[in-house]
């Protein structure tokens, strides 16, 4: 320090050049006879993340891709020998003391003073060595231009320099050089002071940028920063450092050819960030005298890293697109954003992770235009590092963090405060101007100024901490360098979420409906799950955001409720634009709101009707789509369960007119798949589709734009969206109206669902298999309104006409138990009904005489309604029409007067298992007769039917024993086999069965006559003490023993016909 007090700055300098070694440095150049350096791809860096690597391609590609990554490495200058290193390293530390002692001076007179004008011995030296150097770098040699005399124009531009470029050029070179490993052979200790020599430049150089930008700071001279800026692009300053930078993203490989061990590169990187923090503090305090360049990063690089895209980023961050932009500040560079995208991703340099970001963090008033790109790509490498941390992400390439060694002990906690940092300070703190367009938060939507499009950015952190929510205990400590908990993260996630919701509550909630989207799981389109479509269950990690929410108190539910509805009419308004979108962002922000109203308390639901009022008539009045419209309906029958009781008029008016609205608004989604039959008058039927549908298509509950997407036709959108709109509408409706209209207002009610029913009814008419999963939706509807009777005069008559279609039993199995609570809602609550229902089931002869219907069209009809009669005894409780009992037993035996009809006699038999059922055993002691004797006959029926009497002619001619099955006839002439037989064969069976398998006490009247269908225990005991005593009476065999031992006997014949055919 004392020989740096003695002359001025410039004559230390000076002789400080002077005595510089001379040693031949040359270019790192395939021209060298040095190996040429390899492709990266060939010399991958151990534990380098593959998502965004810099792949070029296989060994076998041409030679192009190859020179493209050389180029990368065409900064590095080789020495040829060796050299005095510790002599170097003596003046680079004497500069660095003079620097500390006085750096405005030093820093002032280097900058005004030019080589050549103090005329001193040295100045020969120095303008003789910088020749030598910039030969050399061109391949020309260095120790053989002693004698060379310096061209004229050459003297003269090293004469006008000042000692201050001189230093930085001298540095860089120092930074770039390198020894080849055949070098480092000969002395590992020169190798290794080497290494000391560029960590002492790159300080020198971190001294002399750091001054200047204060000088400038201080100063604002416009000359002397259009002096630095044209010194700093002679010396491709910034070009340089960001080639060491991108090339130290190595590490040791064998395949390298230059000497630069794993640990140096760590120390060398970290030094260099620090320069390069400078240098962007430099280049900023340029900016502020000019106006700011825009971004030179591409448009393709900036989606790609605001949604996320890997694929698309890995194949940007390639040598071929990675070239220095003149022009261009550093933080524009798109070298300088896959250094960050590298080393964020490398698990070569966790321990460098933390300076990484603390150098984004300090540079982001700096970082100009480029702070929205910058900031999006190091938010979005945090969040996937945190989720490697805690084995949450979706990438199975990257190895979990936590089974890496050697964490910071604080690593979690940095990377936490690095994205609360990152995200306030382009929210709250940054110059740009706010916009509410939501355009600008979409990430399919323009690319945007930096507030707005951290947006998107925020909703890929919100995710990032619900996914490693549900991977954490309360108290747990996960792994080394994971040192959070639950209670931990929720305390971040508040610092993070809390001033962004007080200043931009709109963004906020913008990016949580987006976090929803992308939480949400896709769907396979069933019946079953119609509802779940529509209103799904909120899985674990959607949970977590509601609880985001509510967990900031400085955020009222009426705040969140205005920017519910501020961002769907955004949406709405800019439909078109968002048209290619393939999101609904106004759908999973209603289906977020309507799970936070599920979880809020009544108190908190009290206080914002009002709120909830406005969104939802602005949304209907806006023309939200279908699945907006079910979940509006939804989130007002969540509020109108929390708060039943209204005492205001007005609400309760308000309640009532947004109902009718959305059940308009549903109803016409009902209508949208049925067309009119005639031109002449309105009458609707269900659209037959064009192509067959298409079951088991995977559909996410997102959006309609994606669903079209999933259908090949779009009459079957069509459909799946009525059936949607049933569903919700059976599931909430009905509630809905009992809650909101009072008793007073119950007659309002049915005006109202006229116009619905005029749209349900087609589907209920349709019996098609197209048209099944809409009818079963329509019976779900129907069914909860008639639980209703203030609702009777908008179905009765539709219902009763339905009842009587003959189509009406052709439905599947579960649209049964629907009707069966329709049927009873529609006779249990009118005396008439039942009795009109009797009347129409006549079945005399004499009543049924008719000359333009036949007697298979008579009986048919008869056993129609014999079986609605019996599904409306199904239909009601226990002895609920036992009163009626006589005029069905009456019916009954009109019936059976009939000539025998299998059809007829069929329904009489399922009529009476219905009574079996429906009836006390009491009740029924006068039907048991009629019973059993109808019962015995056709069992003898099957008996004569089984009977063979000529086996010994048919033993071996199995035609024969079908032919004769088949034409038994009973001696009035009617064919006992023939298929219209079968069902009521099959009904006494039924009936039998039914009556056998029931507990003695429910029918105690049958315990007299089943000793004649099967044996009792009692008696076969008793015949078996008897058998060998001869009795005087044969004993008595069961009808049922009787009937097996014929099918045993069929079937021994067929049996033994097929082995003999075989056997010929």
């Amino acid at each position: 320090m004392d020989t740096a007090r003695r002359g001025t700055p410039v004559r230390r300098i000076n002789s400080v050049v002077a005595s510089l070694p001379e040693t031949p440095i040359r270019a790192y150049s395939s021209t060298n006879n040095l190996p040429a350096l390899q492709p990266l791809n060939e010399i991958r860096p151990e534990g380098l993340s593959r998502r965004h690597s810099f792949v070029v391609g296989t060994q076998n590609q041409n030679s192009n891709k190859r020179s493209e990554s050389i180029n990368l490495h065409f900064h590095r200058l080789l020495y040829m020998n060796l050299y005095d290193c510790e002599r170097v390293l003596f003046m680079l530390r004497k500069i660095i003391s003079i620097i500390k002692l006085r750096p405005r001076l030093f820093i002032c007179t280097m900058a005004t003073t030019a080589v050549g004008s103090g005329h001193t011995p040295q100045w020969e030296l120095v303008q003789q060595l910088l020749w030598k150097h910039r030969q050399s770098l061109v391949g020309k040699g260095f120790g053989n231009l002693t004698t060379t005399a310096i061209p004229a124009n050459v003297a003269s531009a090293t004469g006008r320099m000042q000692y201050l470029e001189v230093l930085v050029s001298i540095t860089l070179y120092y930074i770039r050089s390198y020894f080849p490993k055949h070098l480092s052979e000969e002395s590992q200790e020169s190798m290794q002071a080497n290494e000391r020599v560029r960590m002492t430049a790159m300080e020198l150089l971190s001294l002399v940028v750091s001054e200047l930008g204060q000088v400038i700071e201080s100063t604002g001279g416009s000359g002397f920063i259009n002096y630095l800026k044209d010194m700093l692009n002679r010396c491709r300053m910034q070009k340089a450092v960001l080639c060491c930078l991108l090339a130290s993203m190595e590490v040791e490989s064998s395949n390298n050819n230059i000497y630069c061990s794993s640990e140096d590169n760590l120390a060398f990187q970290s030094q260099l960030l620090s320069l390069l923090h400078h240098l962007i503090t430099l280049e900023s305090r340029f900016a502020n005298t000019t106006q700011p360049k825009t971004c030179t990063i591409s448009f393709k690089m900036i989606h790609a890293i605001l949604i996320g895209n890997k694929e698309e980023i890995c194949s940007l961050t390639s040598p071929r697109y990675l070239h220095y932009i003149h022009g261009s500040g550093i933080s524009a560079q798109p070298m300088f954003l896959a250094s960050l995208l590298l080393a964020l991703q490398s698990q070569s340099f966790l321990t460098l992770h933390c300076q990484w970001i603390q150098l984004i963090t300090g540079c982001l008033p700096n970082l100009g235009s480029a702070l929205g790109t910058v900031a999006s790509a190091t938010v979005n490498q945090i969040c996937d590092t945190l989720e490697a941390l805690f084995d949450c992400g979706d990438d199975e390439v990257m190895i979990p963090l936590h089974a890496v060694t050697g964490l910071p002990p604080d690593y979690c906690i940095i990377l936490l405060e690095g994205l609360t940092t990152i995200c306030h300070y382009c929210l709250l703190d940054s110059v740009y101007s706010h916009s509410n367009s939501l355009l600008s938060m979409l990430p399919w939507g323009m690319i945007i100024p930096t507030r707005e499009g951290m947006a998107v950015v925020i909703s890929r952190v919100m995710i990032t901490f619900a996914l490693i929510s549900n991977q954490l205990d309360d108290d747990a400590i996960p792994a080394d360098g994971g040192d959070i908990s639950r209670k931990l993260l929720r305390q971040y996630v508040s610092q993070l979420t809390t001033p962004i919701a007080m200043n931009h509550c709109f963004v906020l909630i913008s990016a949580i409906g987006y976090a929803w989207h992308m939480l949400s799981k896709p769907l396979i389109i069933d019946e079953s799950n119609v509802l779940e479509q529509i209103l799904p269950e909120a899985s674990k990690e959607q949970l977590v955001l509601i609880d985001v929410i509510i967990s900031i108190k400085a955020l009222s539910i009426e705040t969140v409720i205005e920017n519910v509805k501020s961002i769907v009419k955004s949406v709405l308004s800019n439909k078109k634009q968002l048209a290619s979108s393939g999101t609904s962002l106004e759908v999973d922000i209603l289906s977020f709101f309507y799970h936070l109203s599920q979880r809020l308390p009544i108190a908190s639901i009290q206080g914002c009707w009002q709120s909830v009022c406005n969104t939802i008539k602005e949304c209907v009045q806006l023309s939200i789509s279908n699945h907006g419209q079910f979940i509006l309906l939804a989130i007002l029958y969540t509020h109108v369960q929390k708060v039943p009781v209204v005492d205001d008029r007005k609400v309760l008016q308000e309640r009532q007119d947004i109902l009718q609205k959305l059940i308009q608004a549903c109803s016409i989604i009902v209508g949208s798949a049925l067309q009119q039959s005639t031109w002449l008058r309105r009458n609707l039927v269900v659209m037959a589709p064009s192509t067959s549908s298409t079951s088991g298509s995977r559909l996410s509950r997102s959006s309609e734009s994606e669903s079209s997407s999933k259908f090949s036709n779009p009459n079957e959108v069509t459909v799946q969206q009525n059936v949607q709109a049933l569903t919700i509408l059976a599931e909430l409706l009905a509630p809905l109206i009992d809650i909101i209209f009072s008793s007073l207002e119950k007659d309002r009610v049915s005006s109202i669902l006229s116009s619905l029913m005029n749209n349900v009814t087609p589907y209920l008419k349709n019996h098609c298999a197209y048209n099944a999963s809409s009818y079963t939706a329509s019976v779900k509807l129907l069914a909860t309104l008639t639980n209703y009777q203030y609702t009777r005069r908008a179905w009765q008559k539709d219902v009763y006409d339905l009842f009587l279609d003959p189509n009406f039993f052709r439905m599947g199995s579960s649209s049964i138990s629907g009707w069966r609570t329709i049927i009873d809602n529609l006779m249990a609550n009118d005396n008439t009904a039942f009795r009109d229902m009797l009347n129409r089931i006549n079945l005399s002869s004499t009543a049924s005489l008719n000359l333009f219907t036949s007697r298979d069209q008579e009986s048919e009809g008869c056993a129609q309604n014999l079986k609605r009669l019996s599904y409306v005894l199904f239909s009601g409780e226990i002895d609920q029409y036992q009163g009626f009992l006589p005029d069905i037993q009456e019916r009954l035996a009109d019936g059976l007067r009939l000539p025998l009809t299998p059809v007829v006699h069929e329904q009489i038999f399922f009529c009476f298992r219905i009574l079996l059922m429906r009836m006390s055993p009491h009740h029924l002691t006068s039907l048991w007769p009629t019973i059993i004797t109808e019962l015995v006959q056709v069992l003898q029926i099957i008996e004569k039917a089984l009977t063979i009497r000529d086996p010994a002619s048919v033993k071996y001619h199995v035609h024969s024993i079908c032919v004769f099955l088949l034409t038994l006839r009973l001696p009035n002439g009617i064919m006992l086999n023939d298929s219209a037989w079968l069902p009521l064969y099959l009904s006494a069976c039924k009936l039998l069965d039914l009556a056998l398998a029931l507990p003695s006490d429910k029918l105690p009247q049958f315990q007299t006559y089943r000793w004649a269908f099967v044996t009792e225990e009692d008696y076969l005991t008793l015949a078996r003490e008897n058998s060998g005593k001869v009795s005087s009476f044969p004993l008595f065999t069961p009808c049922l023993e009787v009937m097996a031992g014929l099918l045993d006997e069929v079937s021994f014949y067929i049996t033994a016909f097929i082995a003999s055919s075989r056997f010929e």
